[in-house]
């Protein structure tokens, strides 16, 4: 009899451990993605509408951000990683050289 219950111990523990880890898990995928929306959102409201592109990139450079480009229409987007395939992107759309408009939000696959 004790040696079923020491058996039932063992499994409990080990769908606790499990539950824990999952959950563990999550939460850091959540809060992931929190601080990627966080950082595309704050990085759009320091962007000046009608401002230059050319300083935007210079602090991408600088900073380590990754971007890439769009042609319809023209427009910059910064990412921000998050969780696995989740970033917070900024997008700044550009007319020549002026940046006309921005946006953000958090994009996953």
């Amino acid at each position: 009899m004790t040696s079923v219950r020491r058996l039932l111990g063992i499994a409990f523990l080990a769908v606790l451990s499990a539950v824990l880890a999952l959950a563990l898990l999550v939460g850091y995928g959540i809060a992931a993605n929190a601080r990627a929306e966080q950082e595309a959102a704050e990085f759009c409201a320091d962007i000046a509408a009608t401002g230059r592109i050319a300083p935007l990139l210079q602090r991408a450079e600088r900073d380590g951000i990754r971007y890439y480009t769009s042609r319809e229409p023209a427009a910059y987007h910064f990412v921000f990683p998050g969780w696995v395939f989740n970033a917070g992107v900024c997008r700044a759309e550009v007319e020549g050289e002026v940046i006309r408009a921005t946006r953000w939000r958090l994009e996953g696959d």
